[in-house]
């Protein structure tokens, strides 16, 4: 997993310097992003995905991949937007895990996330299931778990 960290200035009153880390976040959020541009590639015919909101299940969004192809890539920043406790923070690391725990990661080879917040996912055969993203901070113990449902069509 690779890490980004971000600096937050410190706040200054009187003769009291408090410096506020993201090493003290206690709460993780997630939501998904409606004007993402992955979805605007996909309407200009560059990508062969589409995301959108779906909240059925405990699910946050919906991955549709309309074509069989090898394999495409969701940029997850750019569909999920993650928010703190701590202003300035967010998820550094992300994981495909096998459920709502968070607790393992998957080894289902047509998901996978390589610590750089890029979900690839295998589409050369038809799926209809689910998947759990784990997003954390800098601090392990404290993360959010998505349920993303994953739809890949084929002919």
């Amino acid at each position: 997993m690779a890490a980004t960290f971000t600096q937050i200035p410190p706040v200054v009153s009187g003769l009291n310097t408090v410096i506020i880390g993201c090493f003290d976040i206690t709460l993780i959020t997630g939501a998904y992003i409606t004007e993402n541009s992955i979805n605007d590639q996909y309407e200009l015919g560059t990508s062969n995905i589409f995301l959108e909101e779906y909240t059925e299940g405990g699910s946050l969004l919906r991955i549709f991949v309309p074509i069989l192809s090898a394999s495409e890539s969701v940029d997850l920043p750019t569909a999920l937007h993650w928010t703190t406790d701590v202003v300035a923070c967010s998820a550094v690391y992300t994981d495909v895990v096998t459920d709502e725990s968070g607790a393992t990661n998957a080894t289902d080879p047509r998901f996978t996330e390589d610590g750089d917040q890029i979900l690839t996912i295998l589409t050369d055969s038809p799926f209809f299931g689910f998947i759990y993203l784990r997003a954390e901070g800098v601090i392990p113990t404290v993360f959010v778990v998505h349920k993303v449902q994953v739809t890949i069509c084929g002919d």
